[in-house]
């Protein structure tokens, strides 16, 4: 971890930035919140349904369904990934960039978001969420896949209309 400030404090910068933008979005047009507050139950409740969403996406990308992993996503999207080849700003770019992915490895697995791993912070009015959490990612051939351990962000907000949640962006750093 001492080796990694730069890492550390990139991550620090993006969680101010999607809290500030939480922070924001949960007042109307006139600078007010509008809405009733959540209960702690109620907070609980969309907290589950965010994690099933992220562990949904992440199965997606394990079984390469991309029917699957649309509906986890919003209408626009935006997606950075280890690299500048794992960039996405839109849905063809996005999908371009998880075919290649899909390609590319014959081993890919994405763990699950391990709560005792994880920061979830939920606007009082369940609008938007901010995730990081760690987790294992395996990918390569199957003879020699490599194992790297992962911080991934994720900013979510809730469609109203069909009540769920969806992921809006994400960023994926691999930590070594």
């Amino acid at each position: 971890m001492k080796n990694c400030p730069t890492k550390w404090l990139f991550l620090t910068i993006i969680t101010f930035i999607v809290s500030l933008s939480l922070l924001i979005a949960s007042c109307d047009s006139n600078g007010r919140v509008s809405e009733k507050l959540l209960t702690e139950q109620e907070k609980q409740a969309e907290i589950q349904q965010i994690i099933e969403t992220i562990n949904t996406y992440n199965q997606a990308a394990n079984e390469k369904s991309w029917q699957k992993m649309v509906s986890t996503l919003a209408d626009e999207i935006m997606f950075f990934g280890t690299d500048r080849g794992e960039s996405a700003k839109n849905f063809n770019e996005f999908k371009n960039t998880m075919q290649k992915q899909w390609d590319d490895y014959e081993v890919l697995s994405y763990g699950a978001l391990d709560t005792a791993e994880a920061f979830i912070s939920i606007d009082d009015y369940a609008r938007y969420a901010n995730v990081i959490y760690g987790s294992y990612v395996v990918f390569g051939k199957k003879a020699a896949p490599d194992t790297f351990y992962t911080v991934t962000q994720r900013t979510l907000k809730k469609d109203i209309k069909d009540n769920k949640w969806l992921i809006e962006s994400g960023i994926l750093a691999v930590l070594r």
